[in-house]
């Protein structure tokens, strides 16, 4: 196995991990019921960029857009915002 196997696997057992650990079933509905869309859809353009790096061996690229994206999640998915953004939603 090369290094770049290695890296690439890596990178991927990173990105899997991460999208397991934010992107739940509970943190993406609220967001949807809350009409706050803008949030799915970067998080969306910013593992697609990820994705595509690592695909085309930019492993650079894709490990500081690991970072952006892990920064974005701890942004998005803290309890204190899931909640601001819970109590906005009118049913």
């Amino acid at each position: 196995m090369s290094n770049k196997d290695l890296s690439k696997e890596k990178l991927e057992e990173i990105v899997i991990k991460l999208e397991n650990k934010y992107l739940t079933k509970k943190n993406i509905y609220v967001y949807l019921v809350s009409k706050n869309d803008k949030v799915l859809d970067t998080l969306d353009a910013v593992l697609h960029i990820i994705k595509t790096s690592i695909y085309f061996y930019q492993y650079h690229r894709a490990l500081r857009y690991i970072v952006i994206f892990k920064f974005l999640c701890e942004k998005y998915f803290n309890l204190l915002k899931l909640d601001k953004e819970k109590s906005g939603i009118k049913i």
